[in-house]
């Protein structure tokens, strides 16, 4: 786990850097990046690029969700790395995650 507390959405250095920080460990190894203004989207791109997904991030939003009591913090990561497992993506809003299509807690339709 890594957590940078930027004022804007982080460029994909950072990532690049956890990234390889992540392929230096077991092949199983998978990562959370706390980005507290998210991601840019060549960020997104380059950290997906060619490669598989080992890492996901949790955005400011998340981390005010579960410490504002709307989701507890295990559901939430289990949520992200199921998404990070099964469809490859690593950035994905609390917001869509709780709208019909991928409500926390129940299966992925």
């Amino acid at each position: 786990m890594e957590a940078k507390w930027e004022k804007n959405p982080l460029p994909e250095q950072p990532l690049l850097v956890f990234r390889g920080k992540i392929e230096g460990k077991s092949a199983f190894t998978r990562g959370l990046f706390i980005a507290l203004n998210g991601i840019t989207k060549p960020a997104e791109q380059a950290i997906t690029r060619g490669k598989q997904p080992i890492f996901f991030i949790m955005s400011g939003h998340d981390l005010a969700m579960v410490l504002g009591g709307a989701i507890d913090l295990a559901s939430l990561l289990r949520q992200k790395q199921r998404l990070l497992a099964e469809e490859g993506l690593v950035i994905v809003p609390y917001a869509k995650l709780s709208s019909g299509s991928r409500t926390i807690g129940t299966e992925i339709s």
